[in-house]
């Protein structure tokens, strides 16, 4: 049984609090070879993910001004996408990356009270920004983005794939409000709506290399589905799907079922 719950990125439509399948799984053995090799070498990872991740709410952020003990502070941002900090008040960060964070900080704290403030800020807890990863792979679940993270990365992250899997993957983006943030008075937003779509992949195609441009990079809120071949057996499977839908419940699983037609039996989305 699937069990989905709304809660993704604060605002956003689906959360899992438990997914339990009633066949066994087995990880191909090319499959973490494959995956090793392919995440290993990838230049520069660790010191990218600081650097490009964008804060978002929950996240817990560390905050350090040398030679100021009584400003370093460790602060989570709230559900407006703000910051409390000393001397600065409210200050919004959400959609920010940590750099533009400390260049906003030290701006902040040069105009006013600092002569050349030297700003550390650092992502103590990735909290906020999370994608949904079900079907045909070892370990299904809510997955927290710590930085860029393709498609072969989540799925990885989630076991790598069961015996079981077919060809097709299927990537719901789902409609979640956008935060654009304005040059920064401290707390000033606007907010853009984007439609969902479905992205369907090639599974095959791209573990044996053929189609790498399809090695997306996963957005705050995706939910990855990954099929299972034409003849398993799920008969007895089910689909729970509560929160932000119409029809809230449990459906039989069908054959080649995707997360947004998952969402269309329960009615679409509750607006």
């Amino acid at each position: 049984m699937l069990l989905l719950e709304k809660g993704i990125g604060g605002k956003s439509l689906l959360d899992i609090v438990k997914v339990v399948h009633l066949t066994k799984r087995i990880i191909p053995l090319f499959w973490g070879a494959f995956l090793s090799i392919f995440i290993l070498f990838l230049p520069g990872r660790v010191w990218a993910i600081q650097n490009s991740y964008k804060v978002g709410i929950e996240d817990v952020l560390s905050i350090t001004v040398w030679g100021e003990p009584e400003l370093d502070k460790t602060v989570v941002v709230a559900q407006d996408g703000t910051i409390n900090y000393p001397l600065l008040g409210n200050i919004a960060v959400a959609g920010y990356t940590v750099k533009e964070i400390d260049e906003l900080i030290t701006r902040l704290l040069a105009a006013d009270y600092l002569v050349n403030p030297q700003v550390d800020v650092m992502v103590k807890e990735y909290r906020s920004q999370k994608v949904l990863v079900l079907g045909e792979v070892l370990h299904p679940g809510l997955y927290i983005l710590t930085g860029p993270t393709s498609l072969l990365e989540i799925i990885s992250r989630a076991g790598g794939v069961s015996d079981k899997v077919g060809n097709q993957v299927s990537i719901l983006r789902s409609p979640v409000e956008e935060r654009k943030i304005k040059d920064n008075e401290h707390a000033s937003t606007s907010v853009e709506e984007k439609e969902a779509k479905s992205i369907l992949i090639d599974l095959e195609e791209l573990l044996k290399g053929r189609d790498l441009a399809k090695n997306i990079y996963l957005e705050p809120g995706d939910i990855v589905f990954l099929a299972g071949k034409k003849d398993t057996n799920i008969s007895e499977q089910q689909v729970y799907i509560s929160g932000r839908v119409q029809k809230p419940g449990a459906y039989e699983y069908q054959k080649g079922l995707t997360a947004l037609n998952a969402c269309i039996m329960a009615g679409g989305f509750d607006k």
